[in-house]
């Protein structure tokens, strides 16, 4: 699926799947990549929007995603790439997999360019890119198997404002501030914004929950 080059401040997730290096050992890894790719393009390619465009791209058990905006307003635009980051993650957890997904706003750069003939390559930079690496990655506070958390810091004013208010619709009922002020929350496995408490209250148990354990409760709150 080509990807037009993209340039500008915008909404930005990085995603991977979680546990995928235990995979490697247990042989379920290409199975996993297979849900991945898969759940994620089918996803991306049923887009029906005019104005609002999610793009993105996965690399070995990592996924990138971006929205396009051609005149909607950046709440709508939010509301837009939580939709997608959802199904992928709802696909992913009937599968048996579950990923781990930081959201930032700001500056991204994607270029698809041909450096030498019949080599591809595809340039990714970006402020929006790194924070949301880092904060991936980061150990403090870590991010747990099946969780979305959108970087709290250069939201837009509109989309903070909308979610600080608690009132909210749609994916941005599903967002709250959870043991970081650095973060909000997105709980996508939550079915409306009353079942937050319960999916919170399965995090908080997480030393009694192992991955596979924790993999069952999301599933089952999706049936």
């Amino acid at each position: 699926m080509a990807i037009k080059s993209f340039e500008g401040d915008t909404f930005m997730a990085y995603t991977d799947i979680a546990g995928f290096r235990k995979m490697m050992r247990s042989g379920k890894a290409l199975e996993a990549l297979d849900a991945f790719y898969s759940g994620g393009y089918k996803t991306l390619k049923k887009q029906v929007s005019k104005k609002i465009r999610i793009d993105g791209f996965f690399i070995s058990d990592c996924g990138v995603l971006f929205t396009r905006n051609s005149g909607a307003s950046k709440v709508d635009e939010l509301q837009a790439l939580l939709g997608v980051v959802k199904e992928i993650n709802q696909l992913m957890a009937r599968s048996g997999f579950m990923l781990m997904t930081s959201i930032a706003y700001g500056f991204f750069k994607y270029e698809d360019r041909i450096d030498l003939e019949m080599i591809k390559q595809n340039a990714v930079e970006g402020g929006a890119y790194v924070k949301t690496y880092v904060d991936n990655e980061a150990d403090l506070p870590k991010i747990h198997p099946g969780q979305c958390r959108i970087i709290r810091e250069d939201l837009p004013e509109e989309v903070a404002d909308a979610i600080a208010s608690g009132k909210g619709t749609g994916e941005l009922s599903l967002i709250k501030k959870y043991k970081s002020r650095n973060h909000y929350y997105y709980w996508w496995m939550a079915k409306e914004a009353d079942g937050i408490t319960s999916v919170e209250n399965m995090y908080n148990n997480l030393e009694d929950v192992m991955y596979w354990g924790l993999m069952e409760k999301i599933r089952l709150n999706l049936s």
